[in-house]
């Protein structure tokens, strides 16, 4: 019971949608450049290419605001 209450809490706090997906965008872009690096320093080869970093980060962008929109719905 008490980590349902803290997850329904989480979910009704005021929170700020930009900084979040900037934040989690940057992370992930953090991420992907870091094992592009360590692909390219371990194994000589481009593990990860820029173009997929790009696809990624659009596919994060999609699924954030897509989940975003539907919880306004189930607010309303």
């Amino acid at each position: 019971m008490k980590y349902i209450k803290m997850i329904q809490e989480w979910l009704h706090r005021p929170r700020h949608f930009i900084v979040e997906v900037g934040w989690g965008l940057g992370l992930l872009l953090v991420l992907l450049l870091v094992v592009k690096i360590i692909g390219r320093l371990v194994l000589h080869t481009t593990f990860i290419g820029f173009g997929t970093i790009l696809g990624v980060m659009v596919l994060y962008l999609v699924i954030i605001f897509g989940l975003r929109a539907l919880e306004i719905k189930l607010r309303k």
